[in-house]
């Protein structure tokens, strides 16, 4: 059995990404394997990471989409929601010591969580504390995720705010329309249309769609987390998604 020594030192290696010295000695430091003395619920840590998302796609406006001149990472998402933080980098050092305050509480409960949960899985993968060891994507990955997250809203339109009540609120995920999920896929391949879609992420993308109520729908962690594996395999084109186009009724 892999010991907790080797667990954490793996699970704060990056890639790709030079962390400050302090915050990759938190990251090590942490003692992943137990829970906080104060964990969070089930509700709370999907609202948690839900939200340090959400409140990032401001900047795909500010920012450039893609290259080095984008210098954000996940790391600066968390410290900005849980401080008044901006610069990218500029970590308050408190909240990098202390392995029972409210960053560590959120980065031990995800790899807590991320066998089981989607969601956390997700966000386990983007900061490098998920229980595999696996190193941290890189900030390119995090940057992509944004992006998709900001194409999503543009083409929900309307009803873009009550998925995102309904993401917030649950820790099973979000239901999106599959026209929405369509244009956004055929969005990120160029396609004209969805079925000119490429037979291997056309496959992929059936296998997740579900049936309710309103119609055949995708949730959105397990979209998010589709798409962005896709872009970590390089099977999934770059693009900047300002303005996405429908290509569905």
């Amino acid at each position: 059995m892999q010991s907790q020594t080797e667990y954490r030192s793996d699970a704060s290696t990056q890639t790709g990404l030079a962390l400050e010295h302090e915050w990759a000695a938190f990251l090590q430091s942490l003692p992943l394997r137990s829970p906080p003395l104060q964990p969070l619920t089930a509700q709370a840590l999907a609202d948690a990471i839900a939200r340090i998302m959400l409140r990032t796609l401001p900047s795909v406006k500010k920012e450039p989409a893609w290259g080095e001149a984008r210098q954000d990472t996940v790391y600066d998402a968390i410290m900005a929601h849980y401080t008044s933080q901006v610069a990218p980098g500029a970590f308050a050092s408190g909240y990098v010591q202390d392995v029972e305050g409210p960053v560590a509480r959120l980065l031990r409960c995800v790899a807590g969580a991320a066998e089981t949960n989607t969601r956390a899985a997700l966000f386990a993968y983007l900061t490098g504390v998920h229980p595999s060891g696996t190193p941290a994507w890189p900030p390119a990955t995090w940057h992509f995720l944004i992006h998709v997250l900001f194409a999503l809203q543009q083409l929900l339109g309307g009803i873009w705010k009550s998925v995102c009540k309904a993401w917030t609120s649950s820790p099973n995920g979000a239901a999106v329309p599959i026209q929405a999920v369509y244009d956004l896929v055929g969005n990120l391949y160029s396609v004209q249309v969805p079925t000119d879609l490429d037979a291997p992420i056309a496959r992929r993308l059936a296998s997740i769609v579900t049936p309710s109520s309103a119609g055949p729908v995708v949730d959105l962690d397990v979209l998010l987390l589709l798409l962005i594996t896709e872009f970590n395999t390089e099977q999934c084109p770059r693009s900047a998604l300002l303005f996405p186009r429908r290509l569905t009724d």
